[in-house]
């Protein structure tokens, strides 16, 4: 779930490697409390710290990184594609990273310089928000589809033949149309795709990823809709 309360991650000569660093970039797309993450004296690697500042690079909340003094030393080759990605962050104000030329530290400076006098801030409430909205939006999918597949456990044996019959039938339509590259041809469901050997008429191929793309609640009767579109 995502962070609403830590502001601050501070681990410090433990021996963290690439596999931490890379999780932790990832969580950075979407967070927007954390202020300081301070992880210098640790094993990251060069590829590590690009990933890691690549994923700074859209994250508005962070102020302050130190990732210094770590056991192998960023790579000469690394450090410009690594500040370049910085360069994108219009947040940061301090940056603590072990360069070798003269040029990337003029870079560090420029970053926490232009960065100072810009002092761009975040709507927190905002954020809040959209983040409140998404987990509803999110509650909501899951709530349909436990409702769809209530529906499906009370499904009668002659309604499973039946539906299975209607997917064989779109299954093989949906082959046909692959084999033509006609542009007017319908674009058919490009998510799951059940082929014959996995249709078996007991209706055991009714699971939550055939519900979720191709059962639909009929809007004007109490039944569901089949579709391959």
């Amino acid at each position: 779930r995502t962070n609403l309360h830590v502001t601050s991650i501070i681990i410090r000569d433990v021996g963290l490697e690439d596999r931490f660093l890379i999780a932790l970039a990832d969580s950075l797309q979407e967070n927007f409390t954390l202020r300081t993450i301070i992880l210098s004296y640790n094993s990251f690697t060069s590829e590590g710290l690009v990933e890691f500042c690549h994923a700074l690079a859209a994250n508005q909340s962070l102020t302050t990184i130190d990732l210094s003094h770590q056991k192998r030393p960023l790579e000469k080759h690394s450090e410009r594609e690594a500040l370049e990605a910085l360069m994108e962050n219009r947040f940061l104000q301090t940056v603590q990273m072990d360069v070798t030329t003269e040029k990337c530290k003029g870079l560090i400076q420029m970053i926490e310089d232009r960065n100072g006098k810009a002092m761009s801030t975040i709507n927190y409430d905002k954020k809040l928000i959209r983040h409140f909205q998404r987990e509803a939006d999110t509650a909501e999918q899951l709530f349909q589809l436990n409702i769809l597949e209530e529906k499906v456990k009370h499904l009668t044996e002659k309604d499973q033949v039946h539906l299975y019959n209607l997917v064989q039938i779109a299954e093989l339509q949906n082959i046909e149309a692959k084999s033509h590259e006609a542009e007017k041809l319908p674009e058919f469901h490009p998510k799951v795709i059940y082929s014959p050997d996995k249709m078996k008429a007991d209706g055991s191929f009714l699971n939550s990823d055939f519900i979720a793309n191709y059962l639909f609640d009929d809007p004007t009767a109490p039944g569901l809709i089949f579709s391959l579109i």
